[in-house]
């Protein structure tokens, strides 16, 4: 079984990384954040990497906007419901 659907809880940098890699692996990535200022950051954070890595020679802007297409955002854990794979990477402060 392929997996075409991922969740990543915790858009911090590793969860972004990890988001971008499935991205850019042709999965449809969901990113859950604690608020919408906390989603807007995971989704700079991700871009910026994905720009540096274009800007490098390292990814082509074909394969960069594929990967932006295929990343969302939400606050509402009931949009991991059709995930395959959630993967946790929530900052763990007390």
């Amino acid at each position: 079984m392929a997996i075409e659907r991922v969740g990543v809880v915790g858009g911090g940098q590793m969860g972004a990384g990890i988001a971008e890699v499935a991205a850019l692996a042709g999965c449809d990535v969901i990113v859950h954040e604690i608020s919408a200022d906390a989603c807007e950051a995971s989704r700079s954070r991700i871009e910026c990497s994905l720009e540096k890595a274009v800007s490098r020679g390292k990814l082509e802007t074909d394969d960069r906007d594929a990967a932006v297409a295929r990343l969302g955002f939400s606050t509402d854990y009931a949009d991991q419901a059709d995930r395959q794979l959630v993967i946790e990477a929530v900052t763990e402060s007390e």
